[in-house]
């Protein structure tokens, strides 16, 4: 997962870990580990979509983020 680049979004969309854990439906503290990928918890396809419409992600967006292995 590219996660710079999905921070990027988060702060281009005046997003932070609060909001946008919030529009998921999901505690901060879960977000938070999903983002630093500190545990095995990734994000569930409902939560990529949901992402992907909240800040109009395009199809080269999605792979780079969630489908790199860069792990920035």
């Amino acid at each position: 997962m590219n996660t710079m680049l999905l921070k990027w979004h988060m702060a281009h969309n005046k997003d932070d870990v609060q909001t946008l854990a919030k529009a998921l439906g999901i505690h901060a503290n879960t977000l938070y580990n999903k983002l630093n990928e500190k545990s095995r918890e990734k994000f569930t396809q409902d939560e990529i979509f949901e992402i992907v419409k909240r800040y109009k992600l395009t199809g080269d967006d999605l792979i780079s983020i969630f489908f790199s292995t860069q792990g920035y």
